[in-house]
């Protein structure tokens, strides 16, 4: 067993000529390909991984087996003609997800999330005489299977959640083997959607045996000789055996292939061969397979071609059977308006992306300690949510890095405070605000160390430029979401930006001239937004804001221009922290952008008085996306006290003040009305119901 890694200088990882066998390899970071086997070859067991161009290659006849390909910025697999591809998994790359040519037999694979770098498939035929079974293929940036060329067979795959269809439409022609039948490429059709939808409600079909899948030796491919097979393996559609050998027609057959001849010739004499409901009379005459069918009844005895027609649909498509065979006797059209209808009624509407965002945490005590039942409180507010979204306001000090202020604005605390925000269900954070550099580059990387040591998804800041302005990524059942966090403003220290060589945040600046953001700050945002576009199903982008207008409750213009602008950029959610207060709520083009949700813990030691009245009260956003669209927004405020226990300057008042609460009664109507009347001006129509209220999603996108 040979194990490669990390060969940055090797074109190929791997790379041998005919007839060899890989067995046991890793292909990892590579400047082209990562295995690369010539004809007859055999690679088994094998991880190709982060290559510059495909996963593994291979040519004529080769076999391919339980191996990964994944974030590769090429295809995952490609094999050539007569190839076998079984077990493996192609998942994150940036191309399709397998790919081969001609007379391949590609079953029991997985591939997700394909075309990382634009439209792809998860797995792809571009020849013809292929099979195709017993496949999951999901989140796909493009069609789930597809197939170029003609007589393919595909068979109990499972194609969900896709950008593009769960099947190429290029694969119509491919159920029904060489019939060129226009009815009965509609009934395939309908098979076929039918049969993927059988997958959807399979539980329905748990007391039927799933059939067992024959080995390579034992299989029913176009390889095998037709006479191998069984009367019930060897129907009259010819799913299992696309290319049986040609046998003498019978005399039922040479019946109807005189009739067809007859009537087109007397058709073209006449002018008609172009009407097309002529030719669909003449074609519902003629045989149904051209090249073979069943010996010849008694007239009493069932149609034997129905009948194994009826059984091969039994087994496979049980949602369909009902109806299919007593309609297609009347009319296909008919039959196939039903069959997509029904079909459509069967399929579960997919569960929306449940997204909470809540003001920025200044938090600097544990406050499951300091007060249980307001800790207990905010943790079941934000339970039940896929994503919960906050800005970690305040440096980690874990014996890291040396103050960088000194004054009451310095914020550095325990490690134990990420325990809390876990108890309380967050698991992405924004790192870029005005006190991640309070320890310097040192205090950057041991908040770093602390935060991924608890499992948060977190971006904003790292160790250096790239890596601080890169997108982050969370996954969860209902989708990915990603995240471009970044901080802007005068005071978020001396050398705070990251460099290329030094730890610190994602800075963004205003251009003095201009009164913009700077172009070129702008341009780096832009970009991580839409790589993260072509990879998540919604993306949120974080501004900390310290640009205020001499009124810190007016949202600036530029902001405005700035947070549309990302939103055009690929940016699902823009939500943004810094004055801190509520500021208003905009819907634009299908996304939503908060201008400022304030806080949701304040631990300043500053006097009381300090602040506005209004910097006490927050809110959260309950947000639902479905197909990466917002399709509904909730809002529940939330206030903080301002005066703590005892009298200042004791620690156990600055300790307890700024603890959040869900707002209640006047208070919660008053903090709701002030939010609703900050958004009018965006057009945003908010109800209020009771203590929350509800934003009216627009059907057609601003």
């Amino acid at each position: 067993m040979n194990t490669l890694q990390k060969l940055f200088l090797r074109s190929n990882g791997v790379s041998i000529g005919h007839g060899s066998t890989v067995s046991g390899c890793t292909a990892y970071l590579n400047a082209t390909n990562g295995i690369a086997v010539e004809d007859g070859s055999t690679v088994k067991d094998c991880t190709a991984r982060s290559n510059s161009g495909s996963g593994i290659t291979a040519g004529n006849d080769a076999i391919v087996v339980n191996c990964t390909a994944r974030r590769n910025d090429l295809h995952g697999i490609v094999v050539d003609d007569g190839s076998t591809v079984s077990g493996c998994t192609a998942g994150y790359n940036g191309g399709d997800g397998i790919q081969f040519s001609s007379n391949c037999h590609v079953f029991r694979n997985t591939c997700f999330q394909n075309g990382r770098l634009g439209t792809a498939y998860g797995i792809k035929a571009t020849g013809s005489t292929n099979r195709i079974d017993e496949n999951h293929v999901s989140l796909t940036n493009g069609d789930g299977i597809r197939c170029e060329g003609g007589r393919n067979v595909i068979v109990r795959n499972i194609s969900l959640k896709n950008t593009g269809l769960p099947f190429s439409f290029l694969a119509i022609d491919n159920w029904g083997g060489e019939s060129r039948s226009l009815r009965r490429r509609l009934l395939l059709f309908g098979s076929a959607v039918g049969k993927f939808l059988s997958f959807l409600n399979r539980d329905a079909d748990a007391s039927r045996p799933p059939a067992a899948f024959p080995s390579k030796a034992t299989d029913h491919s176009f390889r095998t000789p037709p006479e191998t097979l069984s009367q019930d393996e060897n129907t009259s559609c010819r799913l299992h055996a696309p290319i049986p050998r040609r046998r003498r027609p019978c005399r039922r057959h040479q019946r109807h292939q005189r009739l067809r001849l007859g009537r087109e010739r007397r058709l073209k004499q006449s002018g008609w061969r172009r009407d097309l409901r002529a030719r669909r009379r003449v074609r519902h005459r003629s045989c149904p397979v051209p090249q073979s069918c069943p010996p010849a009844r008694p007239r009493s005895a069932p149609d034997s071609r129905c009948q194994a027609h009826r059984r091969w649909l039994a087994s496979a498509h049980p949602i369909v059977t009902p109806w299919l065979f007593p309609l297609h006797r009347l009319g296909l059209t008919a039959a196939l308006a039903l069959t997509l209808t029904a079909a459509l009624a069967a399929a579960p509407a997919a569960e929306p992306l449940r997204i909470a965002l809540t003001g920025q945490a200044l938090i600097k005590h544990d406050l499951r300690a300091v007060h249980p039942e307001k800790s207990r409180a905010v943790a079941a507010a934000l339970a039940g949510h896929d994503v919960v979204f906050t800005d970690l306001e305040v440096a980690i000090d874990t014996g890291r890095g040396q103050k960088t202020r000194e004054s009451q604005f310095f914020h550095a605390t325990r490690p134990d405070v990420l325990d809390c925000l876990k108890d309380w269900h967050f698991n992405l954070l924004a790192l870029s605000n005005n006190h991640a550099w309070d320890l310097g580059a040192e205090g950057i990387l041991g908040t770093i160390q602390a935060v991924e040591a608890r499992g948060f998804v977190h971006a904003g800041n790292g160790a250096s430029l790239a890596a601080a302005a890169a997108p982050a990524y969370l996954a969860t059942p209902r989708g990915r979401v990603a995240l471009v966090s970044m901080a802007s403003g005068r005071g978020n220290g001396k050398d705070a930006s990251a460099t290329a060589t030094r730890a610190g945040i994602n800075e963004v600046q205003l251009d003095e001239k201009t009164g913009e953001i700077d172009a070129a700050h702008a341009a780096r945002v832009f970009d991580a937004l839409r790589t993260a576009a072509a990879q998540a199903d919604v993306v949120i982008v974080y501004q900390h804001d310290h640009f205020w207008e001499k009124d810190n409750r007016v949202t600036p213009e530029w902001k405005k221009r700035f947070a549309r602008a990302c939103i055009d950029a690929g940016a699902t959610i823009f939500v943004s922290h810094g004055a801190p207060l509520l500021h208003g709520i905009e819907l634009y083009r299908g996304g939503v952008i908060f201008y400022d949700l304030g806080g949701l813990v304040f631990h300043t030691i500053t006097a009381p008085g300090y602040y506005l009245p209004e910097v006490w009260e927050s809110a959260i956003a309950y947000t639902e996306f479905t197909g990466g669209r917002l399709s509904a927004l909730r809002l529940r405020p939330v206030a903080l006290n301002e005066r703590g226990e005892g009298e200042p300057p004791s620690p156990q008042f600055y300790r307890t003040r700024g603890m959040p609460a869900p707002a209640s009664g006047a208070q919660a109507r008053a903090i709701l009305a002030r939010l609703a009347k900050l958004s009018v001006p965006y057009g945003t129509k908010i109800t209020i119901s009771g203590e929350s209220a509800i934003v009216e999603i627009p059907s057609a996108p601003r």
